[in-house]
């Protein structure tokens, strides 16, 4: 049986759980005594070096990512039911984001704006939908990465275009001001450190380096199937090394279509 319903403020949870409430933090039990309705905002009363201690906040996001890889993958294989649950966990997670992007923008900020897209709920009807653009300003998403995202860009995504893109992200993270302070870059993270701000005047000595990141994963990409089937070889006759120079070509072009103009930057 599934627990009754409840408005957007009260969530039911096992009746074994009472213990951690304060008495005005618990709506009602149910009639069977096997559940209760509890109010969201029971977790601001929640121990303050608990919520604030990093250990515990990444083995609940990894306890979470387990969780949610498991029912991505029985739905991946057909089950109906991982299916629902997806998307019954993604509605209540996607509303409760935004809310709290309307709450605390600033408390989202650094992550919106290191990122391109952003989850917000939409309907058919539009006073259903999130407000997108105001939460989108308030986050200023977008607003740190090496990407045009207004409507007068040029690039072109395509196969090729993600594969470039996802080679920039890798440089654009291991830089200081953006790489995850826990994990150590060496002497790489020197190395992009000494870029200079990826624009079209920088884009091919970005491309440099990104070349060599590639070409260290896939030295040979042309027997890769994913990266030959980028490039259509012209004859059946077209050499292994023709087709290698052929994807670093596009994917050199896709990568340094992205890079916004200098003069946007110049004062």
């Amino acid at each position: 049986m599934p627990y009754p319903f409840s408005i957007a403020a009260h969530t039911w949870l096992p009746a074994d759980w009472r213990d951690i409430f304060k008495p005005e933090e618990i709506v009602r039990e149910s009639c069977s005594n096997k559940s209760i309705l509890v109010r969201l905002d029971w977790r601001k009363g929640e121990n303050k070096a608990v919520t604030q201690n990093p250990k515990d906040t990444v083995e609940a996001y990894y306890d979470a990512k387990h969780g949610l890889e498991t029912l991505f993958h029985r739905a991946e294989h057909g089950s109906e039911h991982a299916a629902l649950r997806l998307a019954e966990f993604f509605r209540e997670a996607c509303s409760r984001l935004s809310r709290l992007c309307k709450e605390q923008p600033k408390l989202f900020q650094r992550a919106a704006r290191q990122s391109w897209r952003w989850p917000v709920m939409m309907s058919t009807h539009p006073r259903l939908c999130d407000d997108y653009k105001a939460i989108f300003k308030a986050l200023q998403l977008g607003k740190d990465i090496p990407l045009e995202l207004d409507k007068y860009a040029k690039w072109k995504w395509d196969d090729a275009a993600d594969i470039a893109f996802a080679l920039l992200c890798y440089l654009w993270q291991s830089r200081s001001e953006n790489r995850r302070t826990q994990t150590d870059y060496g002497k790489f993270g020197e190395a992009v450190d000494c870029l200079p701000k990826f624009t079209d005047d920088s884009a091919n000595e970005w491309w440099k380096v990104a070349r060599v990141v590639f070409l260290f994963t896939y030295p040979k990409p042309e027997t890769v199937p994913e990266l030959a089937k980028l490039v259509k070889p012209l004859t059946r006759r077209r050499s292994p090394g023709r087709m290698k120079q052929a994807i670093l070509e596009l994917l050199k072009a896709r990568f340094i279509s992205f890079a916004p103009a200098a003069s946007a930057y110049r004062t």
